[in-house]
Formats: structure tokens, C-alpha cells, sequence
């Protein structure tokens, strides 16, 4: 009789209610390795009895862990779930999206009959031919007392550089107020379409915002803008339009539905996996209370995007939820992240990202790393839920043909940076954003024979507010402003 083959076995993952029960898993994980065991040393008994060796005392802690390695896939297609590994080595699937909040203020809607009536955007939509508008996202906050009413958004055409008429399907769902936050640091609220409006390459356009609430200075809805030194799109209405070239609109233009944003949680509590194998051999391989201790993310030209994850958990099933037919009826079409499809940028915190910002590497690794308490209880048949101290994110990448010292004056001074890494392959978006980055002082540029240099820059991501967040995004975008 033949053994189990590696090829025949197929994973699963799913998304637990309650954490350490086991659930059907929903989605197909697409893996190249996993050491994902159960273990339990024997303790002995040290007492010495006259004999060479140590009597057996009990039985050791019950220890669940392993590791998980994978092809990097952008996350989201039509009809699945979010990336699983993504939202709970973050902790979080929802929040703020990143921004530069050191060049962001914010303008009232609607502070009087004649006053900011109404706020606007131009721009022009990429590429060329009809593109879907699926919802757009803006930055606002409420003030006062304000409760009654609604915030709109249309799509219009540009007449002579001025907002024109809303483009055919191209008013949005209105927004109550009420609904909006009134923190300081304001969220972001997307808007959607009865019927998904299209908009053609190349046309220039704008995004209105408008208010059906009583006119006031105090008690309004205000939109977040970034303060720009010139060149800005940003446009008020009080009687007419009038350009405002110092601000452009805080503002996400979408071609897709999905949206999925993963940012760092205070806490991992309730959050937990069931991973299952069918390894054609043994059973279901089942493990439930599954969580990440570290996510590692790197790539080169030769071996792509990878991902790796650390995992630890509670116990494996002695009778599994899942079934060789539920792992059977599984599907993952998520194409695997190229590293070709990368666009990396690297600033002063402080800073726009744009095209001299931009920079080519050779490859590189991310690192995310949880401090994880697993405690063992009730003579060690039962792990309490993880707690979660501290985390850490590290970064370093390989730069070809060093020929600047702009690294190590960085280092030295201690300036702040933010690192964005963009891939797309023109149809999937992925962006890593990291914030509060610190290079340390030792980046090397070895001389290691008559070729040019390579420096190799390494960091850490350091959060010191809520607005600077270590963050993943997945968006299927258009355009935006203020990236």
C-alpha cells in the first residue's frame, strides 16, 4: 500500500464565532509547506529513587503550533472571503485608513446660505475607456449638536474647470449625519450607487459634496483636505466656484465593491482560526483557536512573493468538524502577488509619496510579530486564549547600484519615514503601508568585488498615534487623492 503524497493534501481555514470551536472552514488556504503539530512532554518525577533513570510524573503541557508557507496572494476576488491570515496577524479588518495627517485640515460643509454650500474635487479618471465607479470614500468628522439631515456626493462633469451636472447614475446614496463620528480624527465614509455609474479615461471630472442639514458654523459636517503648497484640485461653492490650489480633497475613487483594510487592534481576543488537512492519510488534520504569532512577507525577482506565518492554537479535534468533502468543495482563484508588480516609495514622514520618492529594489522582507501568552490551565488539557502584549514590525530591503548616503543621513538623524509598498497587476491592488518607520544605524554597503554596491537598509515601524497606522489595504481603485 502507497503512503500519503505532499500533492494530495489540501487545506482549509475558517473564521471562528467563538474562539477554540471548530469550524466548517470556508475557504481553500493554497500552501507549499506546514509543521503545524500537537505536542506534550511528559514531566518527570526528579526524586532520586536509586536507579539510572527518572520516573514518570504526569503529562506535560498540551501545545499546539507551527508554521504555515504560502505564495503571497492579493487577497480579495469576487465572492470570497477576506484574507484570512491578513486580518488576524492584524488583528482588525476595519478603522482609519493611513494618511498624512501632519498636512491635514479639515473645511465645514454648508456654514451658512452663502458660505461653503458645497465642496469639490477635481480630477481626472485613469487609463482609457469606460471605467465602473463602484462607491467612493471621503474623510469626515461631525461637529456639535448636529443630528438631522444628510451628506450626498455626485459625480459631475467639468465645464470650463468648474463642477458641472451629476454624470447619468452618477448621485450617490445620501448618508445620514448621525451616522458619522464625531472624533477628532474623523472616519471614512463611502458612498455608493443605486447603479454603478462609468467614467471614461482620461475625462476630467468632479467629486461634489453636498448637505440637505440647516447651515451653520457650529454644527456641521466637515470634510478632511490635505494642505498642499500649490497645484491642489480642491474647489467651494458659495456663489460660484472657486478653486482653492493650496488643499485637495481627502478622497478614495473605487472600481470594486470590496474594500478591506487591515490595521493594527489593541487586542487578538475572540479572534481565532480552524485550520484543517486532509493529508489522505490519518483523517482530518484539525486544529482550532488558531492564531498568528508572526507574518513574515518578502520577495526577490527569482522566487516572487512569499508569505510565511507562525501559528499557535489550542488543541487538535478529536473529531474534526470538517470532512474530506468540505475540503473537497473549496475553492481559492486569488492570483499569486508578483514581485514585478511592486512600486515601493520611501519619505519623510511628514511628506506626500510621489514619483522621486520612488525607489528600485533588489528584494525585500516584512515581519510582523506578535508577544502571544499561552497559558495552560486545568493540568494542561485547556489554553486559555492568547493575550497580546507588544508587537513588532520589521522592514528591510536591498537596494542595486547604491549611489546616495541618503540612508545612513536618515539613520543617524532619526528621521521618521513612511514605506509604501503598491502592487497591482493592473486588476488587484495591494498596499502595505508603514508608518513611523526608523532606519537603524548600521545599513551596510559592502564591497564585495569589482560590481556595483548593494546597500542593504533595515528598520523598524514604531506607532505613536492613532493616526499613523501599520496597516494593509486591498482596494480595486481608480484614483485617489492624498496617497
Amino acid at each position: 500500500m502507497s503512503g500519503a503524497r505532499g500533492y494530495e493534501a489540501r487545506c482549509g481555514l475558517g473564521e471562528e464565532t467563538t474562539w477554540g470551536t471548530s469550524v466548517a472552514c470556508t475557504e481553500l488556504f493554497k500552501f507549499s509547506s506546514e509543521s503545524i503539530n500537537e505536542t506534550s512532554e511528559p514531566l518527570p518525577d526528579d526524586a532520586i529513587t536509586g536507579r539510572a533513570s527518572r520516573s514518570f510524573e504526569r503529562p506535560g503541557p498540551i501545545k499546539v503550533g507551527g508554521q504555515l508557507d504560502a505564495k503571497f496572494r492579493y487577497p480579495l476576488a469576487t465572492g470570497l472571503l477576506p484574507a484570512l491570515l491578513l486580518k488576524h496577524a492584524f488583528g482588525s479588518e476595519v478603522g482609519t485608513l493611513y494618511r498624512n495627517v501632519t498636512n491635514e485640515s479639515f473645511v465645514p460643509l454648508r456654514v451658512a446660505a452663502a458660505d461653503n454650500v458645497e465642496l469639490a474635487q477635481q480630477l481626472t479618471a485613469p487609463g482609457t475607456g469606460s471605467k465602473t465607479v463602484a462607491s467612493v470614500r471621503v474623510l469626515l468628522r461631525r461637529i456639535g449638536t448636529l443630528t438631522a439631515g444628510n451628506v450626498g456626493l455626485e459625480i459631475r462633469t467639468d465645464v470650463a474647470g468648474d463642477p458641472g451636472t451629476a454624470i447619468a447614475n452618477g448621485t450617490a446614496v445620501a448618508v445620514a449625519v448621525n451616522t458619522i463620528t464625531t472624533n477628532t480624527f474623523g472616519q471614512w465614509v463611502t458612498f455608493t450607487f443605486a447603479v454603478a455609474p462609468t467614467v471614461t479615461g482620461g475625462t476630467a471630472y468632479h467629486l461634489v459634496l453636498t448637505g440637505t442639514y440647516t447651515a451653520s458654523a457650529t454644527n456641521a459636517i466637515e470634510l478632511g483636505t490635505e494642505d498642499v503648497a500649490s497645484g491642489g484640485g480642491f474647489e467651494i461653492f458659495d456663489v460660484a466656484w472657486a478653486n482653492t490650489a493650496t488643499k485637495n480633497m481627502n478622497a478614495r475613487f473605487y472600481s470594486s465593491t470590496f474594500s478591506d483594510t487591515f490595521l493594527f487592534a489593541n487586542g487578538l481576543t475572540g479572534l481565532g482560526l480552524t485550520a484543517a488537512f486532509d493529508k489522505t492519510s490519518g483523517g482530518i488534520h484539525e486544529y482550532s483557536g488558531i492564531k498568528i504569532s508572526s507574518l513574515t512577507i518578502s520577495g526577490d525577482p527569482d522566487t516572487g512573493v512569499t508569505m510565511q506565518a507562525d501559528v499557535i492554537g489550542q488543541q487538535r479535534s478529536a473529531s474534526p468538524t470538517n470532512t474530506t468533502g468540505i475540503l473537497a468543495g473549496l475553492i481559492n482563484t486569488r492570483p499569486p502577488v508578483g514581485f514585478t508588480d511592486l512600486n515601493l516609495r520611501i519619505g519623510i514622514q511628514s511628506a506626500v509619496l510621489g514619483v522621486p520618492e520612488e525607489v528600485a529594489i533588489r528584494d525585500f522582507e516584512f515581519k510582523l510579530a506578535w508577544d502571544l501568552d499561552q497559558i495552560n490551565t486545568s493540568g494542561g488539557r485547556q489554553i486559555i486564549e492568547p493575550e497580546n502584549t507588544f508587537r513588532t514590525v520589521d522592514f528591510s530591503f536591498l537596494v542595486p547600484r547604491f549611489t546616495t548616503v541618503q540612508y545612513h543621513t536618515w539613520a543617524k538623524a532619526g528621521t521618521r519615514l513612511q514605506v509604501r509598498l503598491q502592487f497591482t497587476d493592473s486588476t488587484n491592488y495591494l498596499t502595505l503601508n508603514i508608518p513611523e518607520f526608523l532606519i537603524q544605524p548600521t545599513v551596510e554597503a559592502p564591497v564585495s568585488g569589482p560590481q556595483p554596491l548593494n546597500v542593504r537598509v533595515r528598520g523598524r515601524c514604531y506607532q505613536n498615534s492613532a493616526n499613523s497606522i501599520m496597516q494593509v489595504e486591498d482596494e480595486a481603485e481608480l484614483t485617489l487623492t492624498n496617497i
